[in-house]
């Protein structure tokens, strides 16, 4: 073998070696974008007294969330999504103040810095409020199922009595 044979052979595998290199670094690029803004859902219980209360939708990820779709459960029984039939099944035989509600459903985008009550009081009372509590403690599900910009992905995010 003489030497521009091995000079040739060297030249095609540093080529394909950078091939691979280039292929891997561009896999690596798109997948660090899609994280750069994914969303991430979260829902919180939180009843401070004396100030608003109740159950909390908020984006902490990096990007907007497209709703794809929203159910909620009432002891155990599908009533609908988080759009406004739903909520007002939830929050229809309550006894006292009647709490708010925000709605959205699927085909809605919820944006980065999203932060707000599904449901809620004003100022919240354990005394006045206590079936409402018990309502968002142990007798509401709610399930959140969401994509990023780039769509596809089906994140989910759940809350109820058990979670």
């Amino acid at each position: 073998m003489g030497a521009d044979t091995i000079i040739a052979a060297s030249a095609t595998v540093i080529a394909l070696a950078s091939v691979a290199v280039s292929v891997t670094e561009a896999r690596a690029g798109r997948e660090h974008n899609r994280r750069s803004v994914r969303p991430i859902l979260q829902l919180r219980k939180e009843f401070p007294v004396g100030e608003r209360g109740g159950l909390r939708v908020t984006n902490v990820g990096l990007g907007p969330a497209a709703i794809t779709r929203t159910e909620l459960w009432l002891d155990g029984v599908h009533v609908g999504g988080t759009d406004r039939d739903g909520t007002d099944r939830v929050r229809a035989n309550l006894p006292g103040p009647r709490p708010w509600a925000v709605s959205f459903g699927a085909g809605a985008f919820l944006a980065t810095d999203y932060d707000q009550y599904l449901l809620s009081v004003g100022s919240y009372d354990p005394r006045q409020h206590d079936a409402f509590v018990d309502l968002i403690r142990n007798r509401l599900r709610v399930r959140i199922t969401y994509d990023s910009l780039y769509g596809g992905e089906s994140f989910t995010v759940e809350r109820g009595p058990d979670i």
